[in-house]
């Protein structure tokens, strides 16, 4: 019976993926790496996604997000760009499915760039040279 009662605490004593964080939530190596590498951010605001740490905001009025290690090491960022940064061949592939709600960049920490584009509820994901690579429902 312990263990049943137990069991509840634990899993309010974790953040959910995706769940809201006040920033004095988010671990310090976090927050100083954000702090440090990011000037002038607005409407900052932090999540927990499956044990990173996730920041949304505002650079220069652009909604972009950097994503985190506990340990402060930087995994990708992304930022939302004009339709006209896509590659021809992701634009192309992308109206012909719809039209075009949103244009995100993504550059992991290795470099590697990425554009999600997002087309009626489904995202497309497509690589620097606009080769398509995969399908996924938005999540809400």
């Amino acid at each position: 019976m312990k263990k049943v009662l137990i069991l509840p605490f634990i899993f309010l004593s974790f953040p959910s993926p995706g769940q809201q964080l006040p920033e004095n939530k988010v671990p310090l190596p976090v927050r100083k790496e954000f702090w440090k590498s990011t000037h002038t951010p607005t409407q900052v605001h932090w999540e927990n996604e499956n044990g990173s740490y996730e920041a949304h905001f505002r650079l220069k009025g652009r909604k972009c997000s950097k994503n985190y290690t506990a340990g402060g090491e930087l995994l990708e960022t992304e930022e939302v760009v004009e339709t006209s940064v896509l590659p021809q061949a992701a634009r192309e592939y992308a109206l012909a499915t719809g039209t075009i709600s949103e244009v995100t960049r993504i550059v992991k920490a290795d470099g590697r760039q990425f554009f999600e584009v997002e087309v009626a509820g489904t995202d497309l994901i497509f690589n620097s040279q606009g080769d398509f690579l995969s399908k996924e429902k938005e999540a809400n």
